[in-house]
């Protein structure tokens, strides 16, 4: 398999967890992998009230967050919960990269 980048660039919007959380820096650190969601979502067109209140949803869910952060699982229910297909590939292997790439390739992030 040869190597390339993906040579599509996605409109998805930018959202700083910094910002959205600019008086408490542990959640603003804590908030990486909810904010990426709330992006991604936001790019899909699905309606999501706003960073921090997915947050707060999450946060105290042990099935959602960890003491090692955020559970991927989680991230994963909250797609498929709205229809979209979703995973989490862990230790990908070639043909999973392919597939990635293929996806952003078809303008699905």
């Amino acid at each position: 398999m040869s190597e390339r980048l993906v040579e599509v660039k996605l409109d998805v919007p930018y959202v700083s967890q910094f910002l959205a959380f600019p008086r408490n820096t542990l959640n603003a650190v804590r908030a990486c992998g909810i904010t990426c969601v709330y992006m991604v979502m936001k790019y899909l067109g699905v309606e999501v009230s706003s960073v921090e209140k997915m947050f707060e949803e999450g946060i105290e869910l042990p099935s959602a967050y960890g003491g090692a952060g955020w559970k991927h699982s989680y991230f994963v229910s909250l797609f498929t919960e709205r229809g979209y297909s979703s995973c989490n590939m862990v230790e990908m292997k070639p043909r999973q990269v392919s597939l990635f790439v293929q996806s952003i390739d078809n303008s699905t992030p």
